[in-house]
Parts: structure tokens; C-alpha cells; sequence
């Protein structure tokens, strides 16, 4: 983890204390968040993360291929529309777990912070023709209470500085910390199942993330139907654990694997795996899992294994 990656999720775990001391002055129930109960200290937690997702968001944009100037680059409509087009993080979910907690509606515990509408915005200015360049970018309802509070802070706050929407932009600035931190974890080689407690663990006391458990056999054996309906379930969570590339591959060229077991997770949590196989847990970037390599990636593989 890089200096800079500490840093945030240091900020956010402080930002994250703070929400939970909250909860013990204000109830987290239904009856609340319907009524939109509201303070100054809402709208200030509600700035500082908004602070820290401009900033993050510009990060990952420059170090993921964005071009421009840092300060005329903006967060929402460049470098969060860039991050969640390549990396497909429209229906990315995390859940409210806390423990103090008495919410019952799904829209009160469960957030995706990329959810958004299509609205025309200007992006430039045509000299040309002296006319105003617009498209259409995505507005997020997080991001729409940050504008209102940011331009006018008092007379915002009732409207704006809601339990709602903090917690709405909490958890974009929880899912953009991951994201940014990059946290992979490779798994122990030559176990023949997995359980769920070997998945990447977050410190997190306030939401929780989902891990998508992919076998070999569902990716790549499976009928388009399957192939279909896990590319459909894969758009919620964060994180992908499944086997790397190399062994994926060992497979599909039957390379020494004597043993298959296929199954799909149990009531214990656990899923059967091929033997000899070394997993990982990596983000859910929309990538495509368990790609097919070519002679030369398998070759190069193999030298480096």
C-alpha cells in the first residue's frame, strides 16, 4: 500500500469513527431517514468527504490514463464518468453493518454510490463558434446534496445535510478508498476449498463488501445461459476471488490436474476446488475472467513460474 493509499483510508477511517458516534446521538432508523433528520455536523462530514473524493477521483483518473490539468479537470464529470465507464462500476454495491443500526428498508442499507441520471452539462467552450460544448454526464444524488451545501452552506443544510445522504456519499468515499488502495490477496496454494473467511477483510465497522466466488468450470465450461446470468451477478461486488490466470489456464490445457471437484458454494460457506490450484482476490473491474491465453502468454507463464 503506497503512502498516499494509507493516508486516505486513514482520513476515511476517522471520517467513519466520527459517523458512528453520530449514531449513538441520532437513532439510525427508518423513522429518521424518512424524516430527513438533518444537522450542521451532517453537512460538515458530508464536505470533508466530499474533499477527499475530489481528490481520490483525480487520482485514480491521472494514474489510470486521464489526460489534462489537475485543476481544470473535474471530478465528477471527467474523472469519476472515465473510472466508472472502464472499469463498469454503475451497480457496484456496499451494505450499511452497523451494529447500532435499526434500518430495515433495502434503500436505507444498501448503496451504490455510482447509481446515476444522464443530464446535459457544459464540458468546454467552442471559440469557433462562440457556443458552449454540452453532453450528457452522469449526476449522482450524493454529489447533487455536495453542490447545494458547497454554494450554499445555510441555506442547504435542512434540505441537504441529511443521515440519507451522508451516508450515501460515506460509502462512495469507502468504495473509491478501496479501489484506490488496490488491496490484493493471494490466496494459499494447494488448498482444496475455500472458505469465505479467506476473502480480503475490511476494516470497516460501518459497511461491508460482497466477494464474487467464481470456480473455472462456471466461467469457462459452463453453457452462455450461466456465462450470462454470473455476468449479470458480477456487476455488486467489489471483489473477484477466483483461481489466476496461470492455473486457469493449466486447466483448460488439462495440464496435470488429475482431480476435478465442482460444486457450488454450501451451507458452510465453502466451495470444492480443483487440486493444486493457487487462487487470488482481486477488484472487480469489469475485466474478463479467466480470459483464454495464446501460446506465447502460456509459455511466458510457465518461464516465470
Amino acid at each position: 500500500m503506497s503512502s498516499k493509499s494509507a493516508l486516505y483510508q486513514t482520513i476515511y477511517m476517522e471520517i467513519e469513527r466520527e459517523v458512528i458516534t453520530l449514531s449513538y446521538d441520532v437513532m439510525f432508523d427508518d423513522a429518521n431517514f424518512d424524516n430527513d433528520v438533518h444537522s450542521i455536523k451532517i453537512a460538515e462530514l458530508i464536505l470533508r468527504c466530499a474533499s477527499q473524493i475530489e481528490s481520490i477521483s483525480k487520482d485514480l483518473f491521472f494514474e489510470n490514463g486521464g489526460t489534462g490539468d489537475r485543476n481544470k479537470v473535474r471530478f465528477d464529470h471527467d474523472c469519476l464518468y472515465k473510472i466508472m465507464n472502464d472499469w463498469h462500476l454503475e451497480n457496484r454495491t456496499v451494505y450499511l453493518n452497523l451494529v447500532a443500526s435499526k434500518l430495515t428498508k433495502p434503500k436505507y442499507i444498501e448503496y451504490k454510490p455510482f447509481k446515476h441520471v444522464l443530464k446535459n452539462v457544459t464540458i468546454g467552450f467552442d471559440r469557433t463558434t462562440k457556443t458552449k460544448i454540452r453532453e450528457k454526464r452522469p449526476t449522482y444524488s450524493w454529489n447533487v446534496a455536495y453542490q447545494e451545501l458547497k454554494h450554499d452552506f445555510m441555506g442547504s443544510v435542512e434540505k441537504c445535510a441529511t443521515i440519507h445522504n451522508l451516508l450515501s456519499i460515506v460509502a462512495t468515499l469507502y468504495t473509491l478508498s478501496i479501489y484506490y488502495g488496490n488491496p490484493t490477496k493471494e490466496m494459499a496454494m494447494r488448498q482444496t476449498y475455500m472458505t469465505y473467511d479467506d476473502m480480503f477483510h475490511s476494516n470497516s465497522k460501518l459497511f461491508r463488501v460482497t466477494n464474487a466466488i467464481l470456480s473455472f468450470h462456471s466461467i469457462v465450461m459452463g453453457d452462455e445461459y450461466k456465462k450470462s446470468e454470473i455476468n449479470s451477478w458480477l456487476k455488486k461486488p467489489l471483489f473477484i476471488a477466483k483461481y489466476t490466470d496461470f492455473f486457469a489456464e493449466k486447466i483448460r490445457r488439462q495440464e496435470g490436474i488429475k482431480s476435478v471437484k465442482l460444486s457450488r458454494p454450501d451451507v458452510d460457506g465453502q466451495i470444492e476446488q480443483f487440486e493444486e490450484v493457487e487462487f487470488e482476490v482481486v477488484l472487480n473491474k469489469g475485466q474478463e475472467i479467466y480470459p483464454k491465453l495464446e501460446d506465447e502468454e502460456w509459455e511466458l507463464l510457465n518461464l516465470e513460474m
